[in-house]
């Protein structure tokens, strides 16, 4: 894991200069990430939802808001509804197991005809499934992910969601605390990281071009290689790789 400390450190012995001050270090992080953003950083996370509850007596309001995360609300007659993760990026896929099978989500657009077009007791809108093959489908609406099953006798008893993870950059800790505040990067982009800290001092405080041109080339070659590798490793979800030949 890379903490505040072994950032400093390694951008500090990488350079010889003593120069680094803590604004600069959150400066260095903060950059990098939305250089990285940019550049087609993709991280993704499975969370497994569970059904709303009330907050306890003896519980904090800070566990309750983090046990909130991973709640989903029953709307009723096949409709769910749970709130989207703060760092989302993009949608991969939701699936849904009732009592007797694991269902794979089909999603829709909110301004699809086919959405929230049936009125049904208590104005609960759900869609009607007319026109709609899957067995479950679901969509995104303001802040939230609704998604709604055909057959409403089995109501969803575990969701499971995924999706692409954006950097959420820590606010700057007092310098106490470097030891113990980790910086939330996928361990692949962690030497990215460092090499943007050697460039950014190189080009704040050195004077030669050369080697201020040869770390931006360094950080910027190794983002390539790594995005590149990342990207052909998740895309699961193309043909590629393997046929099928027919037999002679």
């Amino acid at each position: 894991m890379m903490t505040y400390k072994k950032l400093y450190q390694r951008v500090r012995e990488s350079t010889g200069l003593d120069v680094l001050t803590s604004g600069t270090i959150q400066t260095i992080i903060e950059n990098c990430d939305a250089d990285l953003t940019g550049r087609g950083y993709r991280d993704f996370i499975e969370i497994n939802l569970v059904p709303f509850r009330e907050q306890e007596e003896d519980e904090s309001d800070k566990d309750y808001e983090e046990a909130k995360k991973l709640m989903y609300t029953d709307e009723g007659y096949g409709l769910y509804s749970f709130d989207i993760p703060e760092d989302m990026r993009r949608i991969l896929y939701l699936k849904v197991a009732n009592e007797y099978k694991l269902l794979q989500g089909y999603r829709l657009s909110i301004t699809d005809d086919r959405v929230n077009n049936h009125i049904v007791e208590n104005h609960v809108l759900r869609s009607a499934f007319t026109n709609i093959e899957q067995q479950l489908i679901f969509y995104t609406n303001n802040n939230k992910v609704y998604f709604e099953l055909r057959d409403r006798s089995c109501p969803a008893m575990i969701v499971r969601f995924g999706y692409d993870k954006k950097i959420i950059v820590p606010e700057e800790p007092k310098v106490e605390k470097y030891e113990t505040t980790i910086i939330p990067i996928r361990k692949e982009f962690e030497d990215a990281i460092v090499l943007y800290g050697i460039y950014h001092v190189y080009n704040r405080y050195g004077k030669e071009i050369e080697r201020i041109q040869m770390a931006l080339n360094n950080y910027k070659y190794y983002v390539e290689d790594i995005v590149a590798t990342l990207a052909h490793e998740d895309d699961y979800d193309r043909e590629q790789g393997t046929k099928v030949l027919e037999h002679m």
